[in-house]
Parts: C-alpha cells; sequence; structure tokens
C-alpha cells in the first residue's frame, strides 16, 4: 500500500483502505502469491542447481560452528614430492613397497588401503646362482606376498561409468568376433557385406571400431570360459585361439588375448568378492566397465577391492559420493565405505542399504545410519546411494584434522616416514655385508676363529644376526689374544709391516661394523616406536598429493584437493556421525511459500524502504537460519535459493509493480509541481516518492542573487507593459541557469535567486555559477538591444556569488491544512550572497564574489580583488573579487585592469597609502573614473591626511544594503 498520512487513513480512531487501496492490496497478495509459487517450481525442476550449488558451497566453508572434533582414527600416508625426492620418482620399485607395506602392516594399522591402480606389470629381475645360473624375481609377487601377509589391504578399482553405448554396428562387430576370435579385421568387413550395414566406406567404418569391438569380444570369451572353469592361459590359447595355437604364431589374436587376460583374471577375482545386486535394491550408479584395474597377483592377495569414484556436479565439484556402484551386475562398495567398515570392524557383506539410508551393523550391537539420497543427471539417469559428503577445515585440506585435542596430531605423513625405516634395515644389510667380509679376511689368516668359519659356511640368508655378532666378538677377542693392539695403534702406518698393517685394519673393521650397527638398530627401533605410536589401531591410507598428479578434484572448500583426501572427509564422517541428510522436497517447497508470502505482506502494507528492509530482513534470517541451525546445528541440507529467490523476486517485481500502479497519480502531481517550482527538484521528488518532504541538511554550496540595475526607471516608463518586459527577461535567463545546473529558487521583482549542489550533487558548482553568471551578463546585450528597440534605456545586471556551508530543505509550515512550504537555502553565506549584490553599488563592478567562491574556480576565470568589505549585518570582514571573464576569452586590458586592480588592493593592505593612491590614479587615467579607484582614492587620502592608530585594519565597512 502506498504511503499516506495518518490524517487520511483516520476515522473514528481506527485505519481503513480506500477502495483503490484494497484492490491494491488484494491485486499485490495474489501476484506475490504467484512469484512464491514459479520460484517453487523452477527449484523442484532444477532450474536452480547453479545458485544452490554456490549457496551449499558457502555453507560448506563457513558453517561448521556445531561440526564435531575430527577422528585421530585415520592416519594419510602421502606420496608428496617430498617423497618422490627422498624415494625416486613414481613408479617406484615393488619391493620398495612391499618393504613399505610390511612396516606399515609391523606398525599396527588396522587397514591399508592403496590409492594406487597397479595395472602394469614390472619387469623380471635375474639374480645369479652359485651354480652360475640364474634365477627370475618377480617384484609384483613380492610385493603381492606382502600384501597378503598385511591382511587387510583395500585396492582401488578404477569403475568407468561413462562407458559408452555400442552402435548397432560396433554391437554387430562384437558379435561376429564373439563367435570367432581370429576373424581378421578384413574378414570381419567381408561379413558384413550385403547385411544392413552394408554401405560405402564400410571397411573404413570397420577400422574405426575393430579394436574396442576385438577387445570386448576377447573380454567376453575369456570371462565366459572360467565361469567354465579353464583359468590358465595355456589353456585359455588353445580353447579361444585354436588356430593361431596350432601355428604356433604369436601375433594378432594371440597376443590380444595375452592383454586382456590378466584384466579379465582381475575382474573375476573381483566380481566373487561382490555380492549380485538385490533386485530391490535402489537404482544404482551403473559402471560395466572400467579404466583400469590392478594386477590379479595383486587383486588376489589384497583382501578387497573397492570403487574409488568421485562424481563432480555439472560445475566440476565434487559434493557427493556414490557409496555403491552397480559394477558388471554386482554390488561394488566404495573405498571409504570399506575403510570405516574396516575400522568399526563391520563385515561388508552385513551391509544393508535403502533408498534413503546405508546401515552398518556395528558388532558391539547397534547400527550407524548413513543418510543417503538419489542423484539425477543428464549423463547417468537416475542414481542412488549417494552420500554427502561433510566437510570440515578451510582451505588448506591439510589441516582438516587440526582440532584442539589434535594439535600435536600428524595425521597427514609423507610416506618417506616409512621408507626411512626401510633405508635404516639396507644400511644394516649392507654393513652385515661388510661384517662377513671382515670376517672372511680374519678367518683366513687365522683359522683358529671357529665361529667366523661356522658362519660363513651357511648361506647368507640362513646368517643370523646374533651368530653373526658372536663371530665378530669371538674374533675380536682372538686377535686381541695375538697382538698388542693399543701398541699397535700408536705406530705410525708408515712403519708398520704389512701383515701388521692388514691385521690392524681387519680388527678396526670389526670394531667398528659392531658400533655401526647398534647405532642402526637403535634408530629402527626409534623410528619403528613412533611409526608404531601414529599408526597403531588406526586406518592408513596411501594416496597422491604431489605436484602435478590428476588425482585432484575441485570441491566446495579447496580449489584442488587430492583424492584420498577425500576419503579422508568421508572416513572422518562415518565414525564421527558428522553426517548430512537431505531435507524432503516438500520442506524448501513449504519455506519457500512462506518467504514469498511475508515479503509480499510487506510491499503491500510498508512503505518502500521498510520493505526493503523487511524483505532483507527475511533473507538475512533465513540464511542464518539455514546455514547456522538447519546445517551447522542438525546437519540438514535445506535447500537456500529457492527461498531467497521468492523473497528477491516477490520485492522487486511487486515494488516495480508498485511504482506502475502510482505512476498516474505521481504523473498528474508532477504537471502541476513543475509550474510553481524548479524543474530538477521535481525530478527530485519524482526521484524519491518516499520523500514526503526534504530534510534541512548542511551541504557545501554556491548561492547566486541577481538584479537589474536601473529596471525601475524602466518599469516607471511602461508601467502595466513591465510584466510582458520583466517575463521576456526571466525567460532569457532561466535557460542559462538551468544548462549550467542551477537550481532556480525565486524572483526577487527583477532579481533572481538560484543556487548550485542540491538537491542533486554538482562537484564544481562554484565554477558552474560564476559560469552562469558571466552567460548571463553576455545575454543582457541581446535584451538590452531589444530595450533600445523600444526607445528604452539599458539596465545592467549584478550579481552576488557566495560558496559556503549552508542549509538547504524544505522551510515553511508542512502540517495540517495549512500546509506550505519553499525548498530553499539558509545561513551566513545566503546573506552575504545578496550583500555582495548589492556591494556591486560602492564598487562599479557587476559581480562580487567572496574568497571561498575565488580559491574554487579562480583557475578558470579573470578575477580581480575589490578588497576585504564589511557588509550591512555581518561583524568579520570579507575578502571578494570581481569575476571579469573566462581565463580563455580575456582580453589584454582586462588582464591588465585585473593587475593593476590587485596592486591597488595589496598596497591598501600593507597600509601603503601613499603607493595606493599613485596606483588608484594610474588605474584612473588608464581605465577612466570608476568608483573602484574613487574608493580608493578617497580612502587613501583620509588616512594619509589621519594616520590610523595602531595595527591597520584593511576592512571596508558598507553602510547601505
Amino acid at each position: 500500500m502506498p504511503p499516506r498520512l495518518a490524517a487520511d487513513m483516520k476515522l473514528d480512531g481506527e485505519i481503513h483502505m480506500t477502495r483503490v487501496e484494497r484492490k491494491h492490496f488484494i491485486n499485490t497478495m495474489l501476484l506475490g502469491s504467484i512469484l512464491a509459487l514459479m520460484a517453487a517450481i523452477l527449484d523442484q525442476a532444477g532450474a536452480l542447481d547453479t545458485p544452490e550449488h554456490y549457496l551449499y558451497d558457502l555453507r560448506a566453508r563457513h558453517c561448521q560452528f556445531f561440526t564435531p572434533h575430527p577422528t585421530d582414527r585415520i592416519v594419510h600416508l602421502d606420496i608428496d614430492d617430498e617423497s618422490q625426492e627422498e624415494i625416486g620418482a613414481f613408479p617406484w620399485a615393488r619391493t620398495k613397497l612391499a618393504e613399505m607395506t610390511d612396516e606399515i602392516h609391523l606398525a599396527g594399522a588396522t587397514a591399508l588401503s592403496y590409492d594406487i591402480l597397479f595395472s602394469e606389470p614390472q619387469e623380471l629381475r635375474y639374480q645369479p646362482r652359485e651354480d652360475g645360473t640364474f634365477r627370475s624375481i618377480s617384484d609384483d609377487a613380492i610385493f603381492a606376498d606382502a600384501i597378503h601377509r598385511a591382511g587387510n589391504v583395500v585396492l582401488p578399482v578404477s569403475v568407468d561409468p561413462e562407458a559408452a553405448r555400442w552402435t548397432p554396428l560396433e554391437q554387430a562387430v562384437i558379435d561376429l568376433l564373439s563367435k570367432d576370435l581370429e576373424l581378421s579385421d578384413s574378414e570381419v568387413t567381408a561379413r558384413l557385406e550385403g547385411s544392413p550395414f552394408d554401405r560405402p566406406g564400410l571397411k573404413d567404418a570397420v577400422s574405426d571400431v575393430v579394436v574396442r569391438a576385438r577387445d570386448t569380444a576377447f573380454f567376453n570369451r575369456i570371462s565366459a570360459a572360467m565361469e567354465q572353469g579353464v583359468y590358465d592361459l595355456p589353456g585359455l590359447t588353445a580353447l579361444l585361439t585354436p588356430r593361431t595355437n596350432a601355428a604356433q604364431e604369436h601375433t594378432g589374436p594371440r597376443v590380444v588375448l595375452e592383454q586382456v587376460y590378466p584384466r579379465a583374471s582381475s575382474i573375476r577375482v573381483i566380481l566373487n568378492r561382490c555380492v549380485l545386486t538385490p533386485a530391490d535394491a535402489p537404482p544404482l550408479l551403473r559402471a560395466d566397465a572400467e579404466n583400469a584395474v590392478s594386477l590379479p597377483i595383486l587383486t588376489t592377495a589384497a583382501r578387497f577391492s573397492a570403487s574409488a569414484l568421485f562424481l563432480p556436479d555439472r560445475d566440476g565439484i565434487v559434493r557427493r559420493c556414490p557409496l555403491f556402484v552397480n559394477y558388471r551386475g554386482h554390488l561394488m562398495p566404495h573405498m571409504a565405505l570399506l575403510n570405516a567398515c574396516a575400522y568399526l570392524g563391520v563385515d561388508p557383506k552385513s551391509i544393508r542399504i535403502a533408498a534413503d539410508a546405508v546401515d552398518l551393523p556395528l558388532p558391539q550391537g547397534g547400527d550407524i545410519s548413513i543418510p543417503v539420497s538419489t542423484m539425477h543427471s543428464e549423463t547417468f539417469g537416475e542414481a542412488g546411494l549417494f552420500m554427502e559428503i561433510p566437510w570440515i577445515g578451510k582451505k588448506d585440506w591439510k589441516t582438516m584434522y587440526d582440532a584442539p585435542e589434535y594439535v600435536d596430531s600428524k595425521q597427514h605423513l609423507p610416506l618417506k616416514a616409512v621408507w626411512a625405516i626401510c633405508q635404516n634395515l639396507h644400511d644394516i644389510q649392507h654393513n652385515c655385508d661388510l661384517t662377513d667380509a671382515a670376517l672372511f679376511s680374519a678367518s683366513q689368516t687365522f683359522p683358529s676363529m671357529e665361529k667366523a668359519a661356522a658362519l660363513l659356511a651357511k648361506p647368507t640368508t640362513q646368517r643370523t644376526a646374533p651368530e653373526r655378532w658372536a663371530a665378530v666378538d669371538d674374533a675380536l677377542d682372538t686377535m686381541s689374544a695375538l697382538a698388542d693392539i693399543p701398541a699397535l695403534e700408536k705406530v705410525n702406518p708408515n712403519q708398520l709391516k704389512p701383515d701388521d698393517l692388514m691385521f690392524l685394519s681387519t680388527y678396526r673393521a670389526l670394531h667398528q661394523v659392531k658400533a655401526h650397527d647398534d647405532a642402526l638398530a637403535a634408530e629402527v627401533q626409534r623410528r619403528r616406536s613412533e611409526l608404531h605410536a601414529q599408526l597403531n589401531g588406526r586406518t592408513v591410507l596411501v594416496g597422491w598429493t604431489a605436484t602435478g598428479r590428476t588425482d585432484n578434484w575441485r570441491t566446495p572448500i579447496h580449489a584442488l584437493c587430492p583424492g584420498s583426501v577425500i576419503q579422508g572427509f568421508i572416513f572422518n564422517g562415518i565414525v564421527t556421525g558428522n553426517l548430512l541428510r537431505d531435507a524432503p522436497r516438500w520442506i524448501v517447497l513449504l519455506v519457500t511459500l512462506i518467504a514469498g508470502l511475508i515479503v509480499t505482506l510487506a510491499v503491500a502494507r510498508l512503505s518502500t524502504e521498510m520493505a526493503m528492509l523487511a524483505t532483507v530482513t527475511v533473507m538475512i534470517s533465513y540464511a542464518a537460519l539455514n546455514g547456522i541451525v538447519l546445517f551447522s546445528r542438525y546437519r540438514w541440507v535445506v535447500g537456500a535459493a529457492a527461498p531467497l529467490l521468492a523473497a528477491a523476486l516477490c520485492w522487486v517485481t511487486l515494488t516495480v509493480f508498485r511504482y506502475l500502479a502510482e505512476t498516474a497519480e505521481r504523473k498528474r502531481i508532477e504537471s502541476r509541481f513543475r509550474s510553481y517550482v524548479d524543474p530538477k527538484l521535481v525530478n527530485y521528488v519524482k526521484d524519491h516518492p518516499e520523500s514526503v518532504h526534504l530534510d534541512g541538511q548542511v551541504k557545501d554550496m554556491t548561492v547566486v542573487f541577481t538584479d537589474l540595475q536601473g529596471f525601475t526607471t524602466i518599469a516607471e516608463m511602461l508601467r502595466e507593459r513591465t510584466v510582458p518586459m520583466l517575463n521576456e527577461y526571466m525567460s532569457l535567463m532561466m535557460p542559462v541557469i538551468r544548462d549550467n545546473g542551477g537550481t532556480w529558487n525565486k524572483f526577487l521583482g527583477d532579481g533572481i535567486m538560484f543556487f548550485f549542489n542540491a538537491p542533486d550533487n554538482r562537484p564544481d558548482h562554484s565554477r558552474d555559477a560564476v559560469n552562469t553568471v558571466i552567460q548571463m551578463q553576455k545575454a543582457m546585450t541581446g535584451f538590452n538591444q531589444k530595450l533600445t528597440a523600444q526607445n528604452l534605456p539599458k539596465c545592467a545586471m549584478r550579481a552576488g556569488v557566495c560558496s559556503g556551508p549552508m542549509v538547504v530543505g524544505d522551510a515553511g509550515s508542512i502540517y495540517g491544512l495549512h500546509r506550505a512550504s519553499d525548498y530553499t537555502v539558509l545561513g551566513d553565506e545566503v546573506n552575504l550572497a545578496a550583500r555582495l549584490e548589492s556591494a556591486n553599488k560602492a564598487f562599479g563592478s557587476k559581480i562580487l564574489m567572496n574568497q571561498r567562491t575565488a580559491d574554487c574556480c579562480g583557475n578558470q576565470f579573470l578575477l580581480r580583488p575589490m578588497g576585504t568589505l564589511r557588509v550591512v549585518g555581518k561583524t568579520q570582514g570579507v575578502l571578494t573579487f570581481e569575476a571579469l571573464a573566462r581565463l580563455d576569452e580575456a582580453t589584454d586590458s582586462q588582464c591588465i585592469l585585473a593587475a593593476l586592480s590587485a596592486t591597488v588592493v595589496e598596497h591598501y593592505r600593507l597600509a601603503d597609502f601613499v603607493a595606493c593612491l599613485k596606483c588608484a590614479e594610474e588605474l584612473e587615467q588608464q581605465f577612466g573614473s570608476t568608483k573602484f579607484e574613487k574608493l580608493y582614492i578617497d580612502l587613501c587620502k583620509r588616512h594619509i591626511e589621519h594616520p590610523p592608530e595602531g595595527a591597520f585594519d584593511a576592512t571596508i565597512s558598507l553602510t547601505d544594503k
């Protein structure tokens, strides 16, 4: 409802709406309801997904007020830049991974997950035997043994939900190859000739798809053969490629078979560990293909295989994670879920799934229920069991576990911390080799060393540390008994016999390796103790954090976050109960309608400012409620975009509607108002209709008073024809004032009062005012020509210009039935401008201004100082100036006049009356007699005759207004 005065709305003490206001209210409420419903429909249709994601990200970053402290039950062993510098560039020898796996297991890790794919085999190494032959060593087998020993390792599967659907031609090629895997490309093309796929360019079309089709056909046949019990490669070769096998060829189909066989073997192991997808399961994300799997030997040694899939939204940001995917018809869990199960002691096969929750039955009783939701995608369709990832921490993902209790915790460790132990063990082994060499040298010299001889008689792998160090002690004792070791140590080495020198070197070597081994063993024990304290009873996740790796994702908090770290967020949410739950859609619909109706009611019943304040209050209140209470405290994800859009849409649209409804009335008022006040003021009121009146305010402004000298004589001559002549004068001056941005205030008989910098702002108001008056002086030429044409005397226009702080606003009676006000300016500077206009009479000048005006615009106009004046009603003098012309239009004569006038005023200020008198007389001789020099000549003569006492005050007092 438009604002109204209380007097217009009160009747018998009650507030009533007029018929027009009632109609406007009903229309507003109806339109607002439609707008709120429209916002809700847009949200339901998914049109607000982009702003909704943005608002979700804001909550994830900033609304963590009630987030529980993160768990310390997970440790990330990061493959970072420092680890690669220490261990070497990846891929590492799998023997190194085996050693580190053993150390992690020894440290007591509950579960170990490698977020790394080991899909490529490493080349065999060959080690010489004592008999001169070589034995092959498989680093993959060594790594597999370490994985098996650990017994709790999880390896990822890179499932592919975006596997391309086969075209009819591709499916036809697959069908042909599945029947006969040994068909060549040309044979496939020949069998398709005459079929519905026969067309020009068939050969090229087949060439484009045959490689992928052959791979798929081989995979399908291998999988079927394994179901029938044929697992070994020779058996599969004989069964699937009989012609190639018979010809003993190692090309074509046999090569493809050997390439596909490892992947098929790994997938068989993986599927045997998974359960078939239940018929009553919610719709799941289908993944009927994979980008890569680990080698069969590693997959078999691992305890679990799991998906490591993250699906970003359309904006590329990961917000949810599929806890299960339908992988080749089997239910495959996510690696993060398996890690949580391993820590909690939950059997993955006992997990219960439903459309809205995944329940983990705990061994000690009870369940952990993970809220899940269904995701709608244009690419994958409808897929369920998506978990909202509960983000914690700030922009740096390395600080995600930094809570007060864990200030000293290290849940992100570089993998080089584990490798350091392995490196120490290598050093110990090297030290043992040196020890054995020294013992061999000693035993060759002193056959009586039985323990050394017994040790060296054993194979290297069977030599134990106690036996080795017992042999070393026996050797040292024997050598000490045979020679005076301290005495030999004192002899200069150059003076020792070769045998003595060899004896002493062997003794020193045996003594040093024993001490060095003790130090290395102590270092290993220390580091193992530290690693045990960090890993014991915890889930360990090995993943990439090194610079430049591809396993990085955008999240609501992080610009780039490693995939293994995202798994840490999921693990933390499950074990701490920090789980997010999607609110039902009807709640968002209800909140959207309520927000829209509240804003609609505010717009209908309040002023524009109050309605905007109410709208902002509604939006801020809901944002705070949603982020702090619902999201942070109760972990509910309730839509925010639709309610905020409803509030904003209702306010904007209804405010525009309200404006249009009042336009006709405003135009009617405007058409009448323009006849009485300056159009600029009308436009201001139009642009600010909420203002009942213009409140007074103090502004820095410039005010101008003008007057026509000699117009009184003309008025006496014209009598009743004075008004048309005066109107003609005003019609000449008003466009000049308005074109320069002035605001006309009133006509003062034949004078005009106008000002600058109100109601609109004009930074150069002083310059605009002086420029206006100079243009008005020029316009007087045409006006005087009209006067002369009518045999009337010419007129001169005088102006007073003053800049400074003034009070501007409505002045008058603004209440009751006798409302009458005038938008004007008040203050000492206003009175001074009026007095300066009159002061032109005393100086014979045309445009007088105060010093403030001169300072603000003097660099653009030719000004001459007139002296310090004390006008009537003022106790302080004011330095005044006359504007002669614009600088770019000033004549030489005007410049000389300004310079001489400045000299006169300066000598007078300095009380140099003789010099002042001389300059004034020179001015009179050059430019003729005017009131300016006459005034200064009279003053100088008076002061010369009667010198002033004390300090001279150069102020000139005027007695006339």
